[in-house]
C-alpha cells in the first residue's frame, strides 16, 4: 500500500467516530490506488455505519467479493451484517453460514449467527453456537451478558430473583417502563466518574423523549444488531452533549424485536462530526 500512514490515519478516525474526516481521506487514497481492497473495504465500512451512504458501501463490498480476494470473507461478514439491519434474515443467514469453513473468520460468523438467532428465538440454537464459539473471541463483560441472557432463556438458570439486580437481566425478565426511565434520567447530570457519558441539555423533557423516540424506531431498521438493537435518531437541533460537543442525536438501544428501551442517550451525529 503506497499510503499506509494516510489509511492508519483514517482507520484511527472511524474508531474515533469521525467518519466524515476518515471517508475523505479513504476516497483521496482510493483514488489514487483504486484496485487495493482493503482500501475499498475501510471505505465502504465508513460508509454504512456512519449512515452517510449504506448503497454506496454495500456496491464496494459486492465488488470486493466479485474479485474474489483475501479481503472477500470480510466484506460478506459485513452485507450479512447489513442484512440483519435491514431485517433481510435469510439472506444474512446465508452469508453467515458460508463463512463457516473460513478459519479466518468463523469466529465473526458464529457471533452474528448467534445473534441471529436470538432475534428469531431459536435460543437453543444461538446457545450451541456460543458454547462452539470461541471464548477468546469476546470481550470479557459482553461474553458474561450473552452468556446470562443465553442461559435465561434455554432454562438454565432456574433462581431469576439472583440475577435481577442487574439492570439488563431485570428487564429482559420483566420490562419495567419506570426502571428504564431511571435508567435514561442519570444521563440528566455529569458523571465524573465515567471518562465517557453523554448529558442532556436541561431543556430536554426525556419522558417526552422517550415516548417520541419509542415511536419514531417502530417504523425504522436499527443500525446495529446484537443481543439488543441500536438505533440512531436525528432531531435537527440541540438535544445534549457527547464527549464534550453539542450534538443532535440520539443512540437508543432496545431489547431485541421491540420498542422496549433499554437505554437512551445524546450521541455524537456519525453523519456530521468532524475533527477540530
Amino acid at each position: 500500500m503506497k499510503n499506509r500512514s494516510e489509511f492508519e490515519i483514517a482507520k484511527y478516525l472511524m474508531d474515533e467516530e469521525y467518519y466524515l474526516d476518515a471517508i475523505k481521506i479513504l476516497k483521496k487514497i482510493h483514488k489514487e490506488e483504486p484496485y487495493n481492497n482493503v482500501i475499498k473495504f475501510e471505505l465502504a465500512r465508513a460508509w454504512i455505519i456512519s449512515g452517510i451512504s449504506p448503497e454506496r458501501g454495500e456496491k464496494f463490498l459486492n465488488k470486493i467479493i466479485d474479485d474474489n480476494n483475501s479481503m472477500s470473507s470480510l466484506a460478506k461478514l459485513e452485507l450479512g451484517k447489513l442484512e440483519m439491519c435491514r431485517n433481510n434474515r435469510k439472506v444474512a443467514k446465508k452469508f453467515f453460514e458460508g463463512l463457516l469453513n473460513s478459519s479466518r473468520n468463523r469466529d465473526y460468523a458464529l457471533a452474528e449467527l448467534i445473534f441471529l438467532e436470538i432475534h428469531e428465538e431459536n435460543f437453543e440454537k444461538a446457545y450451541e453456537y456460543y458454547i462452539e464459539k470461541e471464548p477468546c473471541g469476546w470481550d470479557f463483560q459482553n461474553s458474561r451478558q450473552i452468556e446470562t441472557y443465553l442461559k435465561m432463556n434455554v432454562g438454565l438458570i432456574k433462581d431469576l430473583d439472583k440475577i435481577k439486580k442487574y439492570y439488563f437481566c431485570s428487564q429482559v425478565i420483566n420490562y419495567s417502563k419506570e426502571r428504564a426511565l431511571e435508567h435514561i434520567e442519570l444521563h440528566l447530570d455529569e458523571n465524573e466518574k465515567k471518562q465517557y457519558h453523554s448529558v442532556y441539555n436541561d431543556n430536554i423533557n426525556v419522558r417526552d423523549l422517550y415516548e417520541e423516540s419509542k415511536i419514531r424506531i417502530s417504523s425504522i431498521n436499527p443500525s446495529c444488531v446484537t443481543i439488543v438493537d441500536k438505533y440512531i435518531l436525528e432531531y435537527g437541533k440541540p438535544i445534549g452533549k457527547s464527549s464534550g460537543e453539542e450534538t443532535d442525536c440520539l443512540r437508543v438501544v432496545t431489547l431485541p424485536n421491540t420498542t422496549n428501551i433499554l437505554s437512551m442517550y445524546p450521541m455524537c451525529n456519525p453523519k456530521t462530526r468532524i475533527k477540530k
